[in-house]
């Protein structure tokens, strides 16, 4: 054994407790697949995805937080679209729909947008297509204006739904029942625009944190895209992956840890979009560009430098005319 009781989970059919790490499927490039669609497989990424599966199966919403650029949107994404095919496919034969909030965001254009996806099925009863379950996934959920007093219209109506399983007819104000629909939300922690959100609608929600990416994750993350890409290279670049990779996210944790925001650099919020920047910037080129390992290196450090110390800024250090001169001769 070893680690704590999340590392495991347990097989029914064997009877005994398992590792996650036992049933991570591997991964494969596919250059077709944009970059920030690209999936790895982590314990963690393994861990969520059958937990919201579980919860799907049973009907009860999921809530997913966690700070920016773990992967919360990407995860729930992916599982959703991979379960839309029939039960005999390995799917469970899902509808998603996925939607985003901002500080704009109106509640009349949220229920619109969520009733245009469903089907009548009678003058006050709308629902998923037959035979099929709809999910909803409403991103960003925390960012809606706060009206004066504290509440968040968009939100209040998704609150409403999950209360009472419907919403009103906006114009002749008939009660509508609506079935066969789900409610998923994310929404990274509050602060910076971000409002906390009622606990009258979190109740109803199995509310799940994605913790930070750790270094070995982050690790087996970017050499699984990056070992992927280089496959079409020159033997030499292929050997600069581990250093690559692991430069970038010491690079990455030494900037997080020793320069922090203040309020002449409120700017200093690093996360890990940004170490996904690097590699996203690394991908575009050709393998006829890059045929040795000084290409590739250079590359990497434009890269770093346009991510990381673009945003820096340098304190200038005045040297005064004697010393210049002395500097000079």
């Amino acid at each position: 054994g070893g680690g704590t009781g999340f590392d495991y989970f347990v097989d029914i059919k064997e009877s005994k407790f398992r590792e996650w790490s036992e049933i991570v499927p591997t991964f494969k490039y596919d250059d077709t697949v944009p970059y920030f669609s690209l999936v790895v497989p982590t314990n963690d990424t393994c861990r969520f995805s059958y937990i919201m599966k579980s919860l799907i199966t049973v009907d009860k919403p999921v809530f997913i937080t966690g700070v920016t650029g773990t992967g919360k949107t990407v995860a729930v994404q992916s599982l959703l679209n991979s379960l839309q095919p029939l039960p005999e496919d390995g799917g469970m034969n899902i509808v998603p729909i996925f939607m985003n909030f901002s500080a704009q965001t109106r509640s009349d254009v949220t229920q619109a947008t969520i009733e245009s996806k469903l089907e009548k099925k009678r003058k006050n009863l709308l629902g998923a297509p037959s035979g099929k379950k709809m999910v909803a996934f409403v991103d960003d959920v925390n960012m809606p204006l706060v009206e004066t007093y504290g509440a968040q219209a968009p939100v209040e109506l998704l609150r409403q739904f999950l209360d009472f399983k419907g919403f009103y007819d906006r114009d002749k104000l008939f009660w509508k029942d609506i079935v066969d629909v789900l409610m998923f939300a994310g929404a990274a922690p509050p602060g910076g625009g971000r409002a906390v959100v009622t606990p009258r609608f979190t109740r109803h929600f199995n509310v799940m944190c994605i913790p930070p990416a750790s270094d070995a994750a982050l690790t087996l993350i970017f050499s699984s895209i990056l070992n992927g890409f280089l496959t079409k290279f020159e033997p030499e670049v292929q050997r600069m992956s581990s250093g690559i990779v692991a430069a970038t996210i010491e690079i990455y944790a030494k900037i997080s840890q020793e320069l922090l925001p203040t309020p002449a650099k409120f700017h200093y919020t690093f996360n890990l979009r940004d170490i996904s920047k690097v590699f996203q910037g690394l991908l575009m080129i050709r393998p006829r560009k890059c045929t040795e390992n000084l290409t590739f290196a250079r590359l990497w450090v434009h890269e770093s430098m346009r991510i990381f110390y673009d945003r820096l800024i340098l304190s200038l250090i005045h040297i005064s005319e004697p010393t210049r001169q002395a500097e000079i001769s």
